[in-house]
């Protein structure tokens, strides 16, 4: 399995007062997925999306997997969400995620022409069909 590496990280920016400019700095805060002896839940083959919530819950999207896995601020792992399929909570092309303001994970899916949001960390699901006149302008239909 290749090893895919997902980095959180922060811009710094120190100002220098005499000289007037401002020189970006890269501090790594935490990097998942770079230790091969760690359980399969800590590796990625195609990580894609990446968001947080309100805990500084990690949440990562591996578009190979059709897998979220969420960790811990000090990237520890907590769960998986979702996984390969056409059932509820399962995906076949995720396309775009996001933790909203109320911690909900939203996850688009192409291929099964849905919009699926998990409350409290996955233990809740809806799913919200995509219209064919959602995805392509009357003209096209």
């Amino acid at each position: 399995m290749t090893k895919r590496i997902v980095a959180v990280f922060t811009f710094c920016f120190i100002t220098l007062t005499q000289a007037q400019t401002i020189s970006p700095k890269l501090r790594f805060d935490l990097i998942l997925g770079n230790d091969e002896s760690k359980p399969n839940e800590y590796l990625f083959t195609s990580p894609k999306f990446i968001s947080t919530d309100n805990r500084n819950n990690i949440f990562v999207a591996d578009r190979k997997s059709m897998r979220i896995r969420v960790f811990n601020e000090q990237g520890e792992f907590v769960k998986t969400v979702g996984a390969r399929g056409q059932g509820p909570g399962e995906f076949l092309d995720i396309t775009s995620m996001v933790v909203d303001n109320q911690d909900d994970l939203i996850v688009a899916d192409h291929f099964n022409m849905r919009i699926t949001g998990f409350s409290d960390m996955g233990l809740q699901i809806e799913t919200y069909p995509i219209s064919i006149s959602a995805r392509f302008p009357s003209s096209l239909q």
